[in-house]
């Protein structure tokens, strides 16, 4: 069971390695964030959902990893 736990952390931290990596090289758009530019008044900036769903997304793999855990957990003690 131990090996399951050290293998499914391994995993979420070079999830949340590669998440880092990808937010450290983000630049910010040409046009700047002043009157007249996209994120401007009457702009049309784009929202950024990405930082969002990564994040939700590892929450949800760690809570179906707690889950199976649980569940293997409570099966074992059955047996």
């Amino acid at each position: 069971m131990t090996s399951i736990i050290k293998i499914l952390s391994k995993v979420v931290f070079l999830v949340l390695l590669a998440i880092a990596a990808e937010t450290a090289y983000a630049q910010p758009g040409s046009e700047g964030g002043g009157p007249g530019g996209t994120n401007g008044p009457g702009g049309t900036g784009a929202i950024p959902l990405d930082g969002g769903i990564g994040a939700f997304l590892v929450a949800g793999a760690a809570l179906g990893a707690k889950k199976i855990h649980s569940h293997y957990k409570k099966s074992k003690e059955l047996k």
